[in-house]
């Protein structure tokens, strides 16, 4: 726990870092360079538990100077957005009986959703590399074969972000496969912003304690962690973990705050809510 003098000294810290910024997203894309490297530097590492709770403190004063309403706090400083919210609802995927349960529920996630069917997977991740959709549909895992790495490896090479996923079941209940829609920025989408949100990120397992700092803060903020995978860098080689939490608003916003101004290399994959197909029938 830390002390009062401790917790004085952050409020100070980030009453002074406010004043001088415009917004809280110039404010958070600057912190790693604006923290004083004798309470949040590489040699804090030692001291992982009392360094991370140090963070979090800091992190939540400054939540609660900047006086954000939680459902919008984390969009705030998403620093990895791609221009404005897409404008239209073009939806590329490869046709299949699943695919197209797919489509279905995510389109009610969308104002407009309007199909493009392509020959193939890849062909509808190239629809939104060349601007001409903004989503696609690929699947993710299914219970039988568990991640499809070769999916993943286009979500890799193409730069995609997740946006929504949801389950679709074999008629005989063999198998499930989860699918993805995709696009090329993290944003939650309007029609899901009353749901749970899961954020993905990827954490390279170089420095070895990135992961275990990012697994403590998680849990300090009470968020759940779903899973993690490991996998290969499409661009080095290196292992990637892809750490999945699942969070409310304020606890994400808690944690996506606390990665800002930690200068680990990590990767935002995607932020969003899973659609049931219960959900979808509701709607129908």
């Amino acid at each position: 726990m830390l002390n009062e003098q401790e917790r004085a000294h952050l409020r100070e810290l980030a009453a002074e870092l406010v004043k001088g910024a415009e917004n809280l997203q110039e404010l958070v894309s600057s912190l790693p360079d604006l923290l004083p490297s004798d309470i949040f530097g590489e040699s804090q590492r030692a001291y992982l538990p009392r360094n991370t709770l140090r963070r979090l403190t800091f992190c939540r004063e400054l939540k609660l100077l900047f006086n954000a309403d939680q459902k919008e706090f984390s969009e705030q400083f998403l620093s990895d957005t791609d221009g404005d919210v897409p404008t239209f609802d073009r939806i590329a995927y490869q046709r299949s009986s699943y695919a197209d349960t797919a489509y279905l529920q995510f389109a009610t996630l969308l104002r407009d959703p309007r199909a493009v069917y392509t020959h193939s997977f890849p062909a509808a991740c190239e629809e939104i590399y060349n601007e001409l959709c903004e989503y696609c549909i690929l699947p993710l895992e299914n219970s039988s074969e568990g991640p499809l790495n070769t999916f993943a490896r286009l979500i890799d090479r193409f730069g995609l972000r997740i946006a929504a996923t949801t389950d679709v079941t074999a008629n005989d209940g063999t198998r499930t496969t989860c699918f993805a829609l995709l696009r090329r920025t993290v944003f939650p989408l309007l029609g899901a912003r009353d749901r749970a949100h899961f954020l993905e990120i990827a954490i390279p397992s170089d420095p070895s304690d990135s992961l275990a700092a990012v697994l403590l803060a998680a849990q300090l903020c009470e968020v759940k962690l779903c899973k993690v995978n490991t996998r290969q860098s499409p661009n080095d080689g290196r292992l990637v973990a892809h750490a999945i939490f699942q969070a409310s608003d304020e606890q994400l916003a808690d944690l996506m705050l606390y990665l800002a101004t930690d200068p680990i290399e990590y990767e935002t994959v995607g932020l969003y809510s899973h659609v049931s197909e219960k959900t979808t029938q509701s709607r129908r």
